[in-house]
């Protein structure tokens, strides 16, 4: 959701996504992290 409590479609944007993932993340693994972007 955005800070108005709109919730927003990640299908329906047109420009890049940019992603940062860190391979020292000890909590999320990087695969899991973007994982979610795939299921979409």
């Amino acid at each position: 959701m955005c800070r108005h409590g709109h919730r927003i479609d990640i299908r329906n944007i047109k420009r890049p996504i940019v992603a940062l993932t860190s391979h020292g993340d000890n909590i999320t693994p990087t695969a899991q992290a973007l994982n979610w972007i795939l299921e979409l």
